[in-house]
């Protein structure tokens, strides 16, 4: 859990230190439904049914708390033989669509997929964990936050 923990702070200021350096302004829910709208195409390239688990986060971008980055995380399940194709499918389908592959890598036991989209910045990585759990973590750019 540390670790998980961990690495959703680092993709936190990750988003918000690599975005671009004019910000967008918007509401907290507006920039949940970009979250989702990523998660949707995500399951849809997986071929799989629903996610498991789901939670959202506006997360801090600077010290003083005046931009923020909503942070999506999902969950499916997944069996382990399954894993690495799940992999490739999203890849494929996130090059097809015009995001910048940031890194994939394998690793004992699985692996993980990161990309990005440059029209806005919005980050997405698909990492495989404990068989049969995947996780998708989707970070919007940073953003003004509006009433």
């Amino acid at each position: 859990m540390r670790r998980l923990l961990l690495v959703l702070a680092i993709l936190t200021l990750t988003a918000c230190t690599e975005s671009e350096t004019t910000m967008s302004a918007m509401t907290d829910t507006t920039a949940k439904e970009i979250v989702e709208r990523y998660a949707q195409e995500a399951l849809d390239l997986s071929g799989w049914s629903g996610f498991s688990e789901t939670r959202f986060s506006p997360m801090p971008c600077d010290d003083d708390d005046t931009a923020h980055a909503m942070q999506g995380t999902y969950q499916l399940m997944v069996p382990l033989d399954q894993q690495p194709n799940l992999l490739d499918r999203l890849r494929a389908g996130w090059e097809a669509a015009g995001y910048t592959i940031t890194g994939q890598r394998s690793f004992d036991g699985g692996g993980e997929v990161k990309a990005t989209n440059p029209k806005d910045g919005a980050q997405l990585r698909l990492t495989t964990g404990e068989p049969p759990a995947v996780r998708l973590l989707i970070h919007t750019a940073c953003y003004q936050p509006t009433a």
